[in-house]
């Protein structure tokens, strides 16, 4: 199944991710070399449940429930 961005979606939250942000200091990194720094704190989710994934699916389903 497709939706189209910018659509209204249900979805739940299955996971906190929290990543220490320690500095790095003068000392610990070299001039030439790039660190690759995680985000601080990201969420993991999910649209895998009854009820859940895009608005449109499930208003487009109450309402031929209702017609009928």
């Amino acid at each position: 199944m497709y939706y189209d961005n910018q659509e209204t979606v249900r979805f739940k939250i299955t996971e906190e991710v929290w990543t220490d942000q320690t500095p790095i200091g003068p000392n610990t990194q070299k001039d030439d070399e790039v660190v690759e720094r995680a985000s601080p704190y990201s969420l993991k989710a999910s649209m895998q449940d009854a009820g859940l994934g895009p608005c449109l699916w499930w208003d487009e389903a109450e309402e031929e429930e209702e017609e009928a």
